[in-house]
């Protein structure tokens, strides 16, 4: 039952109806993998992706930071698909605004746009290996993460959806898929 459907002040539900087709939102399909087919080498547990995590960054993960990794598998796109995304993406285009739309609402408005894909696309079996980051980056910041299928893990500032390798990252302080 969709909550919205819900009368908390008469306990009521809305009738039943038949569901109508939702449109993709997103503008292509993106690859997909089957268990146990050699395409399959795009998913990885959130054990894995952790570790990848861990092995690029590691002694920058401080002493106080959480990886939150919610999700049990994960989907590394190429990074040619990343690319598309920040393409049809509108982040990059918003204006900076103090405490209102900052780094940290430009990161979330950008995993938004990357969980909309992953919607569209509906075949495939779990979200992109993609999230969001705070920490020093060099200095206090909040940008977006992605690993992509050759297991590479990918700084993306979503202010100008430019790519970068974690190198100038000081100290990860949060990281969330």
């Amino acid at each position: 039952m969709d909550p919205k459907d819900y009368n908390p002040e008469t306990g009521a539900t809305a009738p039943e109806t038949e569901e109508q087709p939702t449109q993709p939102v997103a503008p292509r399909r993106f690859p997909t993998a089957k268990p146990g087919t050699p395409e399959n080498k795009q998913y990885r547990t959130a054990e894995q992706v952790e570790k990848i995590i861990t092995d690029a960054l590691g002694d920058r993960m401080g002493m106080i930071n959480c990886v939150h990794l919610p999700d049990v598998e994960y989907f590394l796109p190429p990074l040619g698909d990343v690319e598309e995304i920040l393409r049809y993406s509108e982040v990059d285009r918003r204006k900076y605004i103090s405490e209102i739309n900052d780094c940290d609402d430009f990161a979330h408005t950008l995993k938004s746009d990357f969980i909309l894909a992953a919607y569209a696309e509906g075949a495939r079996r779990a979200p992109f290996a993609f999230g969001i980051i705070w920490g020093l980056l060099p200095e206090a910041h909040a940008q977006n993460w992605v690993i992509t299928d050759d297991e590479v893990l990918h700084i993306i500032e979503p202010q100008n959806d430019q790519i970068s390798t974690p190198d100038v990252i000081t100290q990860v302080w949060l990281m969330v898929a």
